[in-house]
């Protein structure tokens, strides 16, 4: 489990919850939110988001932002919009930013460190 603020991330079932309610994540999805939470507060290339999630390194930033559009659209299912802000940085990336404080990090930490390559 990785805490995003009040929200959690279930590594397992790919869902993203908070308190009694979840939305299921599309595999893209996730390895998105993944990242982006993992290097929560720093900006992420879009090249690096692109190679992470699908596994080449090619302009896709269209494509991109249509997975962005679609997490920050269940994160307003989830009424978690106030709580988790995903910002695009032009012509550099994106960066995700709780703006609660996380009930537990450990999650997050462990999970990075089992993570290859740069982030």
């Amino acid at each position: 489990m990785l805490w995003l603020g009040e929200a959690s991330l279930d590594l397992d079932s790919h869902e993203l919850g908070v308190g009694n309610r979840s939305v299921r994540l599309t595999p893209t999805e996730f390895k998105l939110l993944h990242i982006l939470a993992i290097n929560e507060g720093r900006v992420v290339s879009v090249s690096r988001l692109v190679e992470y999630s699908w596994g080449y390194n090619e302009d896709d930033s269209g494509l991109l932002r249509t997975h962005i559009s679609h997490i920050r659209a269940k994160l307003q299912q989830l009424g978690l919009t106030a709580g988790i802000e995903i910002t695009g940085i032009s012509g550099v990336g994106y960066r995700l930013k709780c703006l609660n404080e996380a009930k537990d990090t450990r999650g997050l930490r462990s999970w990075a460190l089992k993570i290859k390559g740069p982030f």
